[in-house]
């Protein structure tokens, strides 16, 4: 897929979205990329600077593809929606700022719910980035130990293909 839509081009490609695992690379590599990237793997490794409070969120959520969305919503609700060109919107974990804006509540009290959260240690209206590959981040390591571990299942997905053949 990739080599025929840049067919004679001599670039890298690297892969990102949706992939947080070995499985996900090796299939990125299957359809021609040279690399992949691995965003909210990275979010809960012990060197990230994320809020323990958000780790907990990212470790908890389960399949990214119902707990999240790409909407620019949660720039809106953070005052962050003014640095963004119109065409670009980011995914975050479903929270109850998304759930109220789904509700019919109208957006400048989301906001002003948002921001008296913020103020408290009320989390659950607060924006957590994350991929939909969220659901398979479960367990916080070191930078370099997701590296390997991605790495051997790559290895180990590779082998188990190759077997089909």
């Amino acid at each position: 897929m990739l080599d025929a839509e840049f067919a004679g081009r001599d670039i890298g490609l690297v892969a990102a979205g949706g992939i947080a695992d070995g499985r996900g690379v090796a299939a990125a590599l299957a359809l021609g990329a040279d690399g992949a990237v691995l965003g909210t793997r990275f979010l809960v490794s012990k060197e990230a600077a994320t809020p323990d409070w958000q780790r907990k969120v990212y470790l908890e959520t389960k399949d990214g593809g119902l707990t999240t969305n790409k909407s620019d919503f949660h720039d809106q609700v953070r005052g962050t929606s003014k640095i963004w060109p119109a065409f670009y919107d980011g995914r975050a974990i479903i929270s109850q700022s998304y759930r109220d804006h789904l509700a019919g509540v109208p957006v400048e009290e989301v906001i002003n719910r948002y921001n008296a959260a913020s103020a408290t240690e009320d989390k659950s209206r607060m924006v957590s980035w994350a991929g939909s590959a969220v659901g398979l981040v479960n367990e916080p390591l070191p930078a370099g130990e997701i590296v390997v571990k991605v790495r051997e299942q790559v290895k180990a997905t590779v082998r188990a293909m190759q077997s089909l053949a």
